[in-house]
This record gives C-alpha cells, structure tokens and sequence, in this order.
C-alpha cells in the first residue's frame, strides 16, 4: 500500500513538472463546432451495427437456436449496417467520420500497432492463466 503511494506521488510530481502538453491542433475552432461536425449519423449506425451483431452471436449460447430467424436477421441486419456505416464513412460525406482515412491508408502501420495491441491483451490474459492461484478467482 505504501509503495503504491510512492509511485503515485512520484508519478504526480513527475507529471507536473515534466509534461508539456501539445499546443492545439484546432485554435481557429470552439469544442461546440468541433463537437457539430461529428458524424452523429454513423456513430448511431456503427453502434446498432455493433449491438445486432453482438446480440446474434450471443443468443445462442443461451437456448436459441443458431438456425432461428430471429438470429439470422439480427446477424444479417447488423453486417449490413456495418458495411453501410463503412460506405458512407469513407465516401467523404461527413467533415470527421468515425475512421480516419489516413490510418487505413498507411496499412502496414495500421496493421502492426493492431497486431501490438492484440498481442499485449493475449499477454496479459495468458500469464493470469498461468500463474491464477487455486481457488482464487483471476478476474
């Protein structure tokens, strides 16, 4: 408990006095008009999508059949408002869609901070696993 201390207030002070935060990207514009541009519509599409998806992939486990309509349409329905969202994302429509084109653009960069951030969630799940204590729950 007490090194925990340590390192926050060590952190804290270290913070204070040695981060220089950026300058502002966007000085000529208010958050209001920032927060205007946003793709509101995508964002509604991209977490319906997201939701129908999860929601067919999910039902099954809990008594429903896989072959249902009910499972189908959902799966259905949420990957064809995912490639709608995807469509109209990058067809330019909106001033700040939801993904940015210029990370798909530098795909080797794109692909290996994804490759990174998979790795290091795996990391961190496996060695819960490996050194999990008996009777103690890992979560």
């Amino acid at each position: 408990m007490i090194l925990g201390d340590i390192s926050g207030t060590v952190a804290l002070v270290g913070t204070v006095f040695a981060y220089h935060p950026p300058r502002q990207v966007y000085i000529d514009r208010t958050k209001k008009d920032i927060l205007l541009e946003l793709d509101y519509v995508g964002l509604f599409m991209y977490t319906a999508s997201i939701s129908l998806l999860f929601l067919g992939l999910g039902w099954p486990g809990s008594g429903v059949p896989r072959n249902s309509a009910k499972v189908i349409a959902l799966i259905v329905t949420g990957g064809v408002i995912l490639i709608l969202t995807a469509v109209s994302d990058f067809s330019g429509i909106s001033k700040r869609p939801l993904f940015a084109p210029r990370l798909f653009r530098n795909f080797r960069g794109y692909a290996s901070l994804l490759i990174v951030n998979f790795a290091s969630g795996a990391r961190s799940s496996l060695i819960k696993g490996y050194y999990a204590e008996p009777g103690i729950p890992s979560y």
